[in-house]
Order: structure tokens, then sequence, then C-alpha cells
């Protein structure tokens, strides 16, 4: 099963076959989880890894995305809402994101928008047009966020709009984005995103 992914305002995303997708997902999980996983590679254990919420949650979303690339939309809607009744997480099927995502809570992730490569999504973070932003047509594209390639959302961020965030970007807890993120750029007070870009913390 292949699914490519081409530039999208900006962003581009490497072209990778459904599995190895998953495969990126689950090394990038078990990359942050070394810490308390015990180092076995029994058949079980491969089982117990992939049937956690985080990947599951990412499973769900690679094979909607899959369905609906290929124009099975009503088959890929159906996984989206098991995808939301198990993880409480709501993915658009048509959100392109990039090899190795990883959610760790994935309990009130809302994510209608395009990202890079290694995307973190924490707890009720949320990537999505603005509400109104153009009636009964929000999946439009241009309405759509744009994130970059390795940018974390801390738990209850949120971007909002046709907002585009740069390459290896940290957004605190809370903050809410509705400008243009630069590369590098370290956001963690609430209030920041309505400031100037300038005022945000860059290495």
């Amino acid at each position: 099963m292949e699914t490519t992914y081409k530039e999208v305002n900006g962003v581009t995303n490497s072209s990778f076959s459904f599995w190895r997708l998953i495969k990126k997902d689950i090394e990038r999980y078990l990359y942050f989880s070394r810490d308390f996983i015990r180092e076995r590679k029994g058949i079980i254990r491969k089982i117990s890894v992939f049937l956690t919420p985080c990947l599951l949650c990412c499973f769900f979303y690679r094979l909607s995305h899959l369905l609906f690339r290929r124009g099975w939309r009503r088959l890929a809607a159906m996984i989206v809402r098991i995808n939301f009744l198990l993880n409480k997480a709501d993915i658009s099927p048509d959100c392109k994101i990039g090899a190795g995502l990883y959610i760790p809570h994935t309990v009130g992730i809302i994510l209608n928008g395009h990202a890079g490569i290694n995307l973190t999504l924490y707890a009720f973070s949320a990537v999505t047009p603005l509400e109104g932003s153009k009636p009964g047509h929000q999946g439009d594209q241009k309405y759509r966020p744009v994130l970059g390639n390795n940018v974390t959302l801390g738990s209850e961020a949120m971007v909002l709009g046709s907002v585009k965030v740069g390459n290896d970007v940290i957004v605190g807890a809370k903050v809410s984005l509705v400008k243009d993120i630069p590369d590098k750029a370290k956001i963690y007070t609430p209030y920041e995103s309505t400031c100037s870009i300038g005022k945000s913390e860059e290495n």
C-alpha cells in the first residue's frame, strides 16, 4: 500500500509506503518510551506496544488517510469515528502528516491541518482552521494551518487559521498561535503568541 506526501503550502513530506509510515511512528514511540519499557523482542511484546493508545491513534489516522486518498471517503470517515470513540482524538483523514507522528496522550487532540515529519502533540492540543473562516468549507487547504518538521505542541496549545509554523518549533502549554512562526522558535507564555514574533524565544 502506497501513499505519497507532496509539498503542501511549502511543507514537503517524504514519500513513504503506508507500512513504513507506521514503522516510523512506532520507532519514535519506542524512542520516547525507552526509559520505562523493557527491551524485549518477543511477539507478545511487539503486539502490546502496537496496542497502546498512542500507536493505535496513529494507525487509525494513517488508515483513514490511505482510504481517503483512494476515494473511499465513507470508509475513511468510519475509521475516524472509531479513532474518536477509542482514543478521543479527532484527526481529519485528509490531513497530510509526515513520518514519526507521536501523540503520548490522545485525549482531546484535534488535527485538521498539515505537518512535516516528527510531529508531537500533547493532550487537548488543536490544529484547525478558525471557526467561520469559510462557512461550509472548513477543509479548504488555504484556511488550514501548516506545520513544519519537528514541531511540538504542548497540552492545550492551539494553532488556529491559515498559520504557518516553521521547522524545529516548540509551542508551550495553553499557547494559541494566530500568526506565522519562524524556524526554531520556542513559545512558552500563553500570551506571547499575541505579541510580535520577535518576542518569542529563538535559538
